[in-house]
């Protein structure tokens, strides 16, 4: 059962989990992700409903379609607004640098205003619930008019390490425990000039994903040692998805004969050569 939010705003929104507006009238958006060695995009395809407020206001170019882009685990957030030809139905590309994001990414589809539209009476014409029909309302440039409800990147690893930033660690330094909450992961401890490197890696990715490498090798270690012998790791969405994955790159698991840490963090997530550290001169 979808809950509905209380009002909170002054102004009608669209939303699956609003009463603002008829039910007949939707905010939809699906999406296709892509990912490559240093950027990486997602495709959003947005779709408004017609003969609503909303939809008056992006074809009339007052309103936007727009995406949230966050990362979980540093300062990382950025919006994207784009609708060049008023369409209402509009598909969305947005980039950014994975070398200097951490992951996992959150994504909130919206449509925004684009000026600030004041003293706008809501009759039934605009689609908008009985509640709302007679009231003048304003809308600030920025609102968010419309929303999808948001999700979340599926990056594996980066979703089973959490990095966190600690004060009085060593220099370079950090420290992984296994956490058995939001379907299990890996704590990775680090000092405050490692986190920060790991934040924004700059011309060194590769250092970035090294210690990502070294640090699931330590998190599967952590497994062995605790579900060598116990099949309760099923009891854990993140290490089935996990499981799933080694089986399919043929990386023997934390309670198989013959498993090795450092061996299995390095198929799954290989450390990446700089070839042109050892050219010729």
């Amino acid at each position: 059962m979808t809950s509905v939010l209380p009002r909170i705003h002054s102004y009608p929104v669209l939303a699956s989990n609003t009463l603002d507006y008829l039910p007949e009238f939707r905010y939809k958006t699906q999406n296709t992700r892509s990912e490559g060695k240093e950027e990486s995009f997602i495709t959003i395809r947005h779709e408004i409903s017609e003969k609503n407020l909303v939809a008056r206001l992006i074809s009339e170019g007052k309103a936007a379609f727009a995406c949230t882009l966050t990362s979980a685990h540093s300062a990382y957030r950025e919006v994207f607004v784009e609708n060049r030809n008023r369409s209402l139905k509009y598909k969305q590309n947005l980039f950014w640098d994975s070398r200097k994001v951490l992951f996992p990414l959150l994504f909130q589809p919206a449509v925004v205003a684009l000026c600030e539209i004041s003293n706008l009476y809501l009759s039934r014409t605009e689609g908008v619930h009985e509640i709302w029909r007679g009231s003048v309302v304003s809308f600030p440039k920025g609102s968010v008019l419309a929303s999808a409800p948001f999700w979340q990147s599926q990056d594996m690893l980066r979703s089973l390490l959490r990095i966190r930033n600690v004060e009085g660690l060593p220099k370079g330094c950090y420290e992984v425990t296994g956490v058995e909450e939001q379907g299990f992961y890996f704590l990775v401890q680090a000092s405050p000039d490692l986190f920060k490197s790991l934040q924004s890696p700059g011309k060194s990715p590769r250092h970035r994903d090294s210690i990502y490498t070294a640090a699931l090798s330590e998190g599967l270690g952590i497994l062995h040692r605790q579900y060598k012998e116990q099949e309760s790791w099923k009891n854990h969405h993140n290490l089935r998805s996990l499981n799933s994955k080694m089986k399919k790159k043929k990386i023997k698991a934390w309670y198989e004969e013959g498993f090795s840490a450092n061996r299995a963090a390095a198929a799954f997530h290989p450390h990446k050569i700089d070839t042109d550290f050892y050219a010729d001169d």
